[in-house]
């Protein structure tokens, strides 16, 4: 589009939100974090509501990984507000 636009055959007419809405992304650096024992590093997840229910009824779930042993934790919950209940279990 820019190229038709330069050589006349195109008019764009940007608004300034179209424009900030059209940014590129920058990406983040390249990191490395060592775990040296268990729950050094965790990444949890939150899984917002699911259309269907699950068997106990819960439309949430949220999951810990932790990063040495690789093992994962999932909880279901009824209500998000939850989570952090889960997170002190």
């Amino acid at each position: 589009m820019v190229e038709l636009h330069k050589i006349g055959l195109l008019k764009l007419d940007l608004c300034e939100y179209c424009v900030l809405g059209k940014q590129t992304r920058v990406r983040f650096k390249a990191t490395k974090h060592i775990t040296k024992g268990i729950l050094d590093y965790v990444h949890t997840n939150l899984w917002s509501p699911t259309k269907d229910l699950s068997l106990g009824g819960c439309h949430y779930f949220v999951t810990f990984f932790d990063d040495f042993s690789h093992n994962v934790w999932v909880y279901f919950m009824k209500q998000k507000s939850k989570v952090f209940e889960m997170f002190k279990l």
